[in-house]
């Protein structure tokens, strides 16, 4: 261990450094050994943010979060130092490494929360799709019930044919919320966007009019193969 008080005054070092003489760099650097003499993460984090975003030291508030990170309690400690140091990087500038961050987070976690929130909010403002399409898919495929599934995959739906003008992905997510409703309403619509798709995308606009039939025929042999089991019963 270090000797009581280092921490403490080695942030007091990094306040003057900064403070008094503008120093951003040798600030964050009198944190980085903050933190190697064990000073609480969560006030170097925050002296740290403050000096590495208004010096515009970035690759030195990186390093501080890289070095909390080996020494963070547990999965969810480690999360948390990720989601803020993909932040630091998005405050930074460096918008596809933040986005890219933030994908690789939420696909560790599989679950709603800020890295999508996040991910939905560089998509917006980069017009960068795809990684929000990707979310959404995860999301489908986690589902904890049909009614949410359908949702997601109605959302990859509006993603890839509104965001990523693909009217023939946008089909292929319909084809699926229509086998995980079975609604009416579905089912027309992917009629209609077969129909409309057949002059530019036939091989698609087939595929996807053969996966409702198949659909269909599946479970009406489902229904008679039931029937048949209640005669016999």
């Amino acid at each position: 261990g270090s000797e009581p008080g280092a921490g403490l005054r080695l942030r007091c070092a990094a306040r003057v450094a900064w403070d008094l003489q503008g120093d951003g760099e040798g600030a964050l650097e009198f944190l980085r050994d903050a933190l190697r003499a064990e000073a609480d993460t969560a006030d170097v984090l925050q002296d740290a943010d403050l000096i590495g975003r208004r010096s515009g030291q970035l690759d030195g508030l990186l390093a501080i979060y890289d070095d909390a990170s080996g020494v963070a309690a547990g999965v969810h400690g480690r999360q948390a130092l990720h989601y803020r140091r993909a932040l630091a990087l998005e405050h930074g500038g460096r918008a596809a490494e933040a986005l890219e961050a933030q994908l690789a987070l939420f696909r560790e976690l599989r679950t709603i929360g800020a890295p999508l929130h996040a991910i939905e909010r560089m998509a917006g403002a980069s017009g960068r799709w795809e990684p929000l399409l990707e979310a959404f898919e995860i999301l489908a495929a986690e589902a904890p019930s049909s009614e949410a599934k359908l949702q997601f995959l109605l959302r990859c739906a509006e993603i890839a044919r509104s965001r990523l003008k693909s009217a023939e992905r946008a089909l292929g997510f319909e084809v699926q919320a229509w086998h995980v409703s079975r609604s009416r309403a579905l089912w027309d619509r992917v009629i209609e966007r077969s129909r409309a798709l057949r002059a530019t995308h036939p091989a698609a606009a087939t595929e996807a009019i053969h996966a409702l039939v198949d659909g269909e025929l599946t479970s009406a042999q489902q229904a008679w193969d039931d029937s048949v089991r209640g005669v016999h019963a």
